[in-house]
């Protein structure tokens, strides 16, 4: 009987044990939702990294918004990003952000205020502008080399020269592909002299200078003139991505990348200076108005400095019909037979 008895006392301990253990197990504590955000160019930045768990959970994020002009991105993620489709308007919006530990939730909603940007601020060079020079023709003259047939890859110099002669004569109706076919078909790099060659062949006047004082380049387009560069790509800097109109917007992986670009015109902004190029790179790759990347895209005047200075410190000047440009017609042209030369894929 004694036996008995202790058997159950020890189960009715061990029962009351249990439930005490059961009893003092701490209810789940719901997590905190925190919204950080900042604004740059056409995209804001939605930061829920210091939403946190008491309980030192794993938290699930899920943001949501109702908006037409915003696109949300990555909203299942603490960072989350809004590209804003008509930066040119401002508006205001609501965003809100749900985090959830797998047994409770939070919620938080915020207004944001989306500012409205000028041109210079939606290519992404800036605020204010205080000086530019466009030397653009009426018509379309921009060609990628990526439509340029089986050398593509390399058809930098045939799509720039095209595009240089196409700038000088509206009727001018020859493809990079018929370039590459008039100067060196079998394939390679083109050269500078070739550039020159073409040029020469199709009527379109052009002499060469230095670019020992870089700010000869700028005086050029002043004068209404396009030119022709062939740099080192690689020292360009690459762009931050998204739909920014400002530097270089390809992979470039080592020195030694070499590439003829067409410089029609300048902007001042912020006390910087950038070159409006034709880049012939595009090879298709364009933003979400379909323009092609290479078209009016912005490099800074440091970078093409560095750029031109290791590979080909000259530029090709092209002018229209009847303006002087030919060596010993205009007094900043060099020789070209007298200098060395490179080439640009």
């Amino acid at each position: 009987m004694k036996t008995v008895t202790a058997a159950l006392f020890g189960l009715l301990l061990t029962g009351l044990i249990a439930c005490s253990e059961k009893d003092h197990i701490a209810p789940n504590r719901p997590p905190v939702a925190q919204m950080q955000f900042s604004y740059s160019h056409n995209q804001v930045t939605l930061d829920g990294s210091h939403s946190s768990d008491p309980d030192a959970g794993t938290l699930s994020y899920y943001w949501s918004i109702t908006s037409d002009k915003i696109a949300l991105t990555a909203n299942t993620s603490p960072i989350a990003f809004l590209n804003v489709l008509e930066p040119s308007a401002g508006f205001e919006l609501d965003v809100s952000l749900q985090v959830s530990d797998g047994k409770s939730s939070d919620r938080i909603t915020q207004t944001i205020s989306v500012p409205a940007q000028n041109q210079t601020q939606i290519l992404g060079l800036g605020i204010n502008e205080t000086k530019a020079v466009n030397n653009d023709v009426s018509y379309n003259w921009y060609a990628d080399q990526g439509d340029s047939g089986s050398y593509r890859l390399i058809n930098c110099g045939p799509a720039s020269v095209t595009m240089a002669v196409k700038w000088v004569n509206r009727n001018f109706a020859k493809t990079p592909a018929d370039a590459r076919q008039a100067i060196r078909p079998e394939g390679g790099w083109w050269y500078t002299p070739d550039i020159i060659s073409y040029l020469n062949n199709n009527q379109a006047d052009n002499y060469t200078i230095s670019l020992s004082n870089f700010s000869a380049l700028k005086t050029a387009l002043d004068g209404g003139n396009i030119a022709i560069l062939c740099l080192d790509m690689f020292y360009v800097n690459p762009d931050a991505g998204g739909q920014l109109h400002v530097d270089k917007f390809y992979k470039t992986n080592a020195a030694g990348w070499g590439h003829f670009i067409v410089i029609k015109g300048y902007k001042e902004v912020d006390q910087q200076l950038f070159y409006e190029a034709y880049d012939p790179y595009s090879l298709g790759v364009s933003y979400r108005d379909n323009t092609l990347k290479g078209v009016n895209r912005y490099y800074r005047a440091a970078d093409l400095d560095h750029a031109t200075d290791i590979w080909w410190d000259y530029a090709i000047i092209v002018t229209k019909p009847n303006s002087g440009g030919r060596v010993g017609v205009n007094p900043d042209a060099v020789d070209p037979a007298t200098i060395p030369h490179m080439p640009g894929r």
